[in-house]
């Protein structure tokens, strides 16, 4: 049984939204997101001044060559209240400021 002769491009399944129909706009309809700030090892440094609510991120933003992930940019985003700021407000940032996201 050759799973690949069947389905040539399964292997690339995790770059599709999936499940087919989901919208990749719509928060939780994909069971997983395919967008290039949750696939190329996002990076980030936070830091603040007096207070949490005046904090500024440091985000190490994914860059594409040739259609594959080519380095990296550095983006600063600031003011911004980087109290309990996560992993997702992370990748959110991202998509909101990184270039080719």
């Amino acid at each position: 049984w050759d799973a690949y002769r069947i389905c040539h491009w399964c292997s690339k399944i995790s770059c599709l939204p999936f499940p087919w129909g989901c919208s990749p706009s719509v928060s939780n309809s994909c069971w997983w997101d395919c967008s290039l700030c949750t696939r190329a090892r996002l990076a980030a440094q936070v830091a603040w001044v007096g207070s949490e609510r005046n904090g500024t991120v440091e985000l190490r933003c994914p860059t594409l060559s040739g259609g594959s992930t080519g380095g990296f940019e550095n983006v600063t985003v600031w003011p911004l209240n980087v109290a309990g700021l996560g992993n997702q407000a992370l990748v959110s940032l991202c998509k909101d400021h990184c270039t080719d996201a």
